[in-house]
């Protein structure tokens, strides 16, 4: 078997384990995620006439410093053993940053 090809349960609830099943089950899963049942994925004049909903942001807002409340609810929302970012810093490292800490308020300052 593939490295890195693990069992999955089929459309009927089959636990599939075999290589060839493991590989139907997947191209049958994206065949019905992508199946265009309505016809207007390739139809230009559709989405030319689609409504796009906007609504109005408050640049004040987006702009407005971080808050501790606001740092330290995303810091408990961070995952473990996810991806580094673009600063190749992996998410435990600002996990560690507990509220009133000089790390947080380093982080607080930061962002």
């Amino acid at each position: 078997r593939r490295p890195g090809l693990t069992p999955i349960l089929d459309e009927n609830n089959t636990l599939q384990t075999g290589e060839e099943e493991i590989d139907r089950t997947w191209r049958d899963h994206w065949a019905k995620v992508y199946r265009d049942e309505s016809g207007f994925s390739k139809n230009k004049e559709f989405w030319e006439g689609a409504p796009i909903t906007t609504r109005k942001i408050d640049v004040e807002e987006l702009n407005r410093e971080i808050d501790e409340a606001e740092l330290e609810t995303a810091l408990r929302k961070l995952r473990n053993w996810k991806a580094d970012g673009s600063d190749h810093t992996p998410p435990e490292i600002f996990k560690t940053a507990k509220p009133g800490s000089g790390f947080f308020f380093f982080l607080l300052r930061l962002f």
